[in-house]
């Protein structure tokens, strides 16, 4: 047996032990705070058998159109921290803050492409659709904010054909540090 006919069987050993986790010297996952406080705070969120996966982080670009129309809402989302997953094959991006006594708070938004809106959308929200996605959840919101108690805000699949829409103002994301 040659020594490459050795080192292939093992190199295959290799990668199968370390996608079992079973080498995992010196490799410790990096717990994201802002998941965590998430499913801290929304844990009826996530069944035990939910799959998440984590995606490859970049940086989230807003539409022209979408700063021209939300200025606001654009500056906040751009102040936010962002974590691209997919739950139980849906893809969403949190979008989380450190508000100003030390709590993390944010949105769990559901991406939703055009193929999937099921009634006509006024400009203005399917903008917000296109740019973040709907709000699925929120959390760690102060107790005036408008998303507080909501089952679902600006998600397409949710929505009738008469969608409501609300001011930046009222969504109450704005006592997070700057």
């Amino acid at each position: 047996m040659t020594n490459a006919q050795i080192k292939a069987p093992i190199h295959t050993l290799t990668i199968i032990f370390n996608l079992m986790g079973i080498f995992s010297r010196n490799k410790k996952k990096e717990m994201n705070t802002d998941f965590e406080a998430f499913k801290s705070e929304v844990s009826w969120f996530l069944n035990p058998n939910s799959k998440i996966e984590f995606q490859e982080q970049k940086e989230i670009r807003l539409s022209e159109e979408f700063k021209g129309v939300f200025p606001n809402l654009s500056e906040l989302i751009v102040k936010s921290r962002q974590t691209y997953l997919i739950i139980d094959n849906i893809n969403y991006i949190l979008f989380a803050w450190d508000t100003l006594d030390g709590q993390i708070c944010g949105w769990l938004n559901q991406q939703e492409t055009e193929e999937e809106y099921k009634c006509e959308l006024i400009q203005e929200h399917e903008l917000l659709i296109r740019n973040i996605g709907g709000i699925r959840e929120s959390f760690n919101q102060p107790e005036n904010s408008f998303s507080n108690n909501q089952n679902f805000m600006m998600e397409l699949r949710l929505l009738t054909n008469s969608p409501q829409t609300i001011s930046e103002k009222e969504s109450g994301i704005w006592q997070t540090k700057k």
